[in-house]
C-alpha cells in the first residue's frame, strides 16, 4: 500500500478473510464451487475492525489524489479515515454498554478489572 499498489494490495488482503461460503450448506461440492467476491471479503475486514489496513488504503489514496489532482481518491481516502472513527466511536460504545451489563450482572470483577484497564491507557 506504502508504494501506491492499491489493487496489489486488496487481493493479497484478501487471502487472509474469511470465506464468504454460508457454514450452514451441507452440500461440500457446492461450496466448493461457489467463488467469493473480492468486495465482499474486503467488507470482512471492515467488520473485523482492521484499522492497520484502513489506515494504511487511506493513506495510499491520499497519495493518490494528490499526485493525480483527483478529487474521486481523496473521497475514497477521506471515506477509510472515517471507518476508523467509526470503529472507534463502536468501541466506545461498548465500553459504556459493558458498564451497564456489569452492574446488571454483578459482575464487579470484570467492572473493577476494566476500570483499571482504562485508567492504564490515559
Amino acid at each position: 500500500l506504502r508504494a501506491g499498489q492499491i489493487n496489489e494490495a486488496n487481493s493479497l488482503a484478501v487471502l487472509f478473510t474469511k470465506d464468504n461460503v454460508s457454514s450452514n450448506s451441507k452440500d461440500e461440492d457446492k461450496k466448493k464451487k461457489e467463488k467469493t467476491d473480492p468486495l465482499e471479503s474486503l467488507k470482512n475486514l471492515h467488520e473485523m475492525q482492521c484499522m492497520w489496513y484502513e489506515y494504511e488504503i487511506g493513506r495510499a489514496y491520499l497519495k493518490l489524489a494528490h499526485s493525480d489532482n483527483g478529487f474521486e481518491n481523496t473521497g475514497r481516502a477521506l471515506h477509510k479515515f472515517n471507518y476508523i472513527l467509526k470503529h472507534f466511536d463502536d468501541m466506545q460504545e461498548d465500553q459504556f454498554d459493558f458498564h451497564s451489563y456489569c452492574l446488571r450482572k454483578m459482575t464487579l470483577r470484570s467492572y473493577l478489572d476494566m476500570l483499571k484497564f482504562e485508567d492504564k491507557i490515559y
